[in-house]
């Protein structure tokens, strides 16, 4: 065989193999096409700020403005305190957006966009990011309680925070047994951990609805 005869083999041999190895086996051992995993963000907040700073107590926006949350009351317990401003670490990387001042006294409703870690390695999505209502979010992870005194919040504000408080409390299927008062874990590096939040929205909407029957059949 002439050389230039083996070089071609060579090309084409390899080319088969680098077919073989992107486009066939992926498919064959991860049909949910892994190693090619994307990131998702399909509606990202029209009008995000940044934070610049987080505490128990507020959160300090770019601007220099200083948001209470709403409705949102933190336990005294030091290390679920000090978990909770991780998490708010986490759901406010990508910035906030005011969806109203409910009183003067500092008090919002913030939307945020975590990043949701789909940590499955057979997953064609390695992480995406979702729109929630912060309050509301920070109260259904189980890092806070509804707080009912907070004047100024609508009916149906109050209504899905008392909903979201409720859904905190549903017992979750974690690390091969059942626990209630589960928070939604997460990391700071990854995000909100898929397993804890792929139906959170669900639920919370689910016990809205509920209540607003029991309130109808009161």
């Amino acid at each position: 065989m002439s050389r230039s005869k083996k070089v071609l083999a060579a090309v084409v041999g390899v080319l088969t193999v680098s077919v073989l190895f992107c486009f066939v086996f992926p498919k064959l051992y991860f049909p949910s096409g892994v190693w090619r995993r994307r990131v998702v963000r399909d509606d990202p907040l029209p009008a995000a700020i940044s934070v610049a700073k987080v505490s128990i107590d507020a959160l300090v926006l770019s601007d220099g403005r200083r948001c209470r949350l709403a409705g949102v009351s933190f336990p005294r317990d030091q290390e679920v305190r000090e978990e909770a401003v991780g998490f708010l670490q986490v759901v406010t990387q990508q910035g906030v957006e005011i969806a109203r001042r409910v009183n003067d006294e500092d008090a919002y409703i913030l939307r945020c966009e975590p990043r949701i870690w789909h940590w499955c390695g057979n997953d064609p999505v390695r992480a995406h990011f979702e729109q929630h209502n912060l309050n509301e979010l920070v109260v259904a992870s189980g890092y806070a309680r509804f707080d009912a005194s907070t004047e100024g919040l609508g009916e149906l504000e109050a209504r899905r925070l008392r909903a979201c408080e409720a859904c905190a409390q549903v017992p979750r299927w974690v690390g091969g047994r059942w626990k209630r008062d589960h928070r939604v874990r997460f990391s700071t590096e990854f995000g909100l951990n898929y397993s804890d939040v792929y139906n959170l929205k669900e639920m919370v909407e689910t016990y809205v609805d509920v209540e607003a029957r029991d309130d109808e059949g009161r």
